[in-house]
């Protein structure tokens, strides 16, 4: 796998690691760009001015996907972002998603998820934005971290 300072698409942006005009920056062995771009997660426009080489953001939404989502989500531990929101996903949400430590935003609304909520989900300390609407999910809210935080918007429509 190459490095992602050796990606051809941004080789043309990345100077020599001597020039002191150089775009790269590294921090306690983490590599920034200072290239900007603009991501739209959860209709709030960011402008992204270092971008972290971990970065994850998976956006599947709107897609009409079918099925259940799969056990192995939770092997993703890089994410960050995941949304699958808007499609024609069943089921339910699997406790594996618990695993994703690094998530800060989850969509999974206006689908067709069944069941509860999974309790692992409160594993999720850097969750900021939760959306689970518009499903058909049942029983009660999982009580505590970061849960404690989502306003009812999160869970309308179930």
């Amino acid at each position: 796998m190459k490095n992602v300072t050796e990606l051809e698409y941004m080789t043309s942006d990345i100077l020599d690691a001597t020039s002191p005009l150089n775009r790269v920056s590294h921090y306690r062995e983490k590599t920034w760009y200072y290239d900007s771009m603009t991501v739209v997660t959860k209709g709030i426009k960011m402008t992204l001015v270092k971008i972290p080489t971990i970065l994850v953001i998976i956006d599947l939404s709107r897609n009409k996907f079918e099925g259940e989502i799969p056990d192995v989500i939770g092997e993703l531990h890089a994410l960050v972002g995941l949304n699958l929101s808007h499609n024609r996903l069943t089921g339910h949400i699997p406790k594996s998603m618990g695993n994703l430590t690094n998530l800060e935003s989850l969509d999974l609304s206006s689908n067709m998820l069944i069941g509860v909520i999974p309790t692992e989900l409160t594993n999720l300390n850097s969750l900021e934005v939760l959306n689970l609407s518009n499903n058909h999910l049942v029983g009660e809210i999982p009580k505590g971290k970061q849960f404690n935080t989502f306003s009812n918007d999160s869970y309308e429509g179930n």
